[in-house]
């Protein structure tokens, strides 16, 4: 309980600290975000939009 105590202070005045907490904090949402793809079925990878894909259907209607 004390360490828990310390992270405020630490994040503040430990740059360190603050980019290494950063850092796993986005880590845990890519890899959550990665979890919830692959269970929906969008385990596919690459891009689905494609841009000249886009601009040709607009074209020809």
């Amino acid at each position: 309980m004390r360490w828990a105590k310390k992270v405020p202070a630490m994040f503040r005045h430990d740059p360190l600290f603050r980019y290494a907490t950063i850092a796993a904090v986005l880590a845990l949402i890519f890899l959550a975000v990665s979890m919830v793809q692959h269970v929906g079925g969008h385990s596919t990878g690459g891009l689905t939009f494609t841009p000249a894909k886009a601009l040709n259907d607009a074209l020809t209607g």
